[in-house]
């Protein structure tokens, strides 16, 4: 018998519905991959007649991703593109990943110096990222901070490098400190053999795979830079790997800045992170009226992440199960996030919709016999041959007693509420009379508590809020974050008269 999601899982029929073609007739499905950030256009405050004091990101931007511990420790910082990862390394090194190619390294030297190398991070955006992978809340990276630009200092003398990234190309700029010998800098590649030299790049061979990789731009003006031409030096090294800006000629797109249509202000990962994962995809979104974003999929992943409360919080099994998660309207938070699905087949979420009090409403198709339905369900059987599913998902649990508006309560008032369903590490609760409390009190995986001496006379406000784990950094709160009330009555107590 199913529990709730994180209370109520409303009837569940196994409905064969023209596969998914009816369904997708029915609602607009948005295909996303989580090779790719999951992106979305917010209903956040973009200025009108003013702009931000930090700039959002355009859409079409490349952008360098501060790192707070989502990637490997040697990174300071990493660019993520359709076809590209460009990794910054502390020591200076460049890590490069194209497509399916083998990693390759770039690194400039220069000849008889000892670098010091310092990474800095410049230009910064008012975009954010955020990194929700892994069943471990204590491991998501919320709200990383982007920039434009990567400077790389003391890794060749007198010299400072810039790297930015514009039309998918990447641009290491040269920025004199002082009167640097070109003609001592190498540029070494690992992984990759140098088979030509060109006035704007290197050309490298990966197996039977060619790449052109960018060499350091110079802004003319220094009669000396025309005198030094790059040159291969063995198969993994150029010398002088110099080139001048306008020998390059890449043109540079203009957007309007002001055009909130072209803006990214926020994205985020979500899935498994990896390793034990498999492939993560979101099919069906939504924002609703206060920009809160429902996404449903499918997850090969045994560590997608859950929340507490979730109606299903562990993987059934099979190729795939579907997944509905709901996160806050920067993208910052997982407000909740279950698992749908069977223990044999391929489960997947293609379409959804959100009514007026917050339920989720999701199709898809299943090819699980043991797909849960619940009682009273149109069709509580699977039929064969891949069903589709229709199921309705709350994303709350319910305060009980008393009654949200209850007057003439005793001074001493036991508080109830439903349990929130699996993942919950504790509760905690809040009272008082003004209203809008935030829930701090522990106690623990108990779902009432009694309080006494309360003022007669006094309406009192409450609130429980369901843990996932002991610092409670993910959590849901009952009844969609609505606080309940309650009036405590007056005793009137009449003197005693004895005649």
């Amino acid at each position: 018998m199913l529990t709730t999601y994180p209370r109520s899982f409303i009837p569940v029929p196994s409905v064969r519905l023209n596969r998914l073609f009816g369904l997708m007739s029915l609602l607009m499905c948005l295909l996303l991959s989580l090779v790719q950030p999951v992106a979305v256009r917010l209903n956040l405050p973009f200025p009108t007649t003013a702009e931000p004091a930090l700039p959002y990101a355009r859409a079409d931007q490349n952008f360098f991703i501060e790192n707070r511990g989502q990637f490997a420790s040697e990174l300071a910082a990493v660019m993520l593109a359709r076809e590209a990862q460009l990794g910054v390394g502390h020591d200076g090194r460049l890590h490069l990943k194209v497509n399916d190619f083998p990693p390759l390294t770039l690194q400039f030297v220069s000849e008889g110096y000892t670098p010091t190398p310092q990474v800095v991070l410049t230009g910064p955006l008012a975009t954010h990222v955020s990194f929700l992978t892994g069943n471990d809340p204590s491991r998501w990276q919320t709200k990383v901070p982007v920039w434009t630009e990567v400077q790389l200092k003391g890794v060749v003398p007198q010299l400072t490098l810039a790297l930015t990234v514009a039309e998918g190309r990447l641009r290491i700029r040269a920025l004199p400190t002082g009167q640097p010998d070109l003609t001592r800098i190498r540029l070494v590649i690992e992984g990759a053999t140098v088979v030509g030299v060109g006035s704007a790049g290197v050309e490298v061979q990966v197996g039977e795979r060619y790449l052109s990789l960018p060499l350091l731009e110079f802004a003319s003006g220094n009669e000396k830079l025309h005198q030094v031409r790059p040159t291969m030096i063995g198969a993994h090294s150029v010398g002088a790997p110099i080139a001048l800006t306008e020998m390059i000629r890449v043109h540079w797109p203009t957007l309007s800045s002001s055009s909130a249509a072209h803006l990214l202000a926020a994205s985020t990962f979500l899935g498994g992170p990896g390793g034990r994962s498999g492939e993560d995809r979101a099919t069906a979104l939504k924002v609703d009226g206060q920009g809160t974003v429902v996404v449903a999929g499918e997850t090969g992943s045994t560590d997608f992440p859950t929340t507490a409360g979730a109606y299903d919080a562990t993987y059934n099994g099979g190729p795939s199960d579907a997944f509905v998660a709901k996160l806050s309207s920067d993208l910052g938070t997982l407000q909740a996030a279950t698992f749908l699905g069977g223990s044999f087949g391929y489960d997947s979420a293609s379409a959804l919709a959100i009514d007026g009090q917050g339920t989720v409403v999701v199709a898809g198709e299943t090819e699980s016999s043991d797909f849960p339905t619940t009682a009273g369900a149109y069709d509580a059987t699977y039929n064969g041959g891949g069903d589709a599913f229709v199921a309705r998902l709350s994303f709350t649990f319910d305060k009980t007693v008393p009654v949200n508006g209850a007057t003439n309560q005793p001074t001493t008032v036991t508080l109830q509420w439903q349990a929130a369903g699996g993942g919950v590490d504790h509760y905690r609760y809040c009272y008082d009379t003004t209203g809008g409390c935030a829930p701090t009190t522990i106690v623990g995986t108990n779902t009432s508590v009694t309080l006494s001496g309360l003022t007669p006379g006094a309406t009192y406000s409450w609130q429980v809020r369901a843990c996932a784990d002991s610092g409670c950094t993910v959590y849901i709160d009952a009844d969609n974050g609505q606080h309940h009330t309650f009036t405590v009555r007056f005793d009137i107590y009449l003197p005693l008269v004895l005649r």
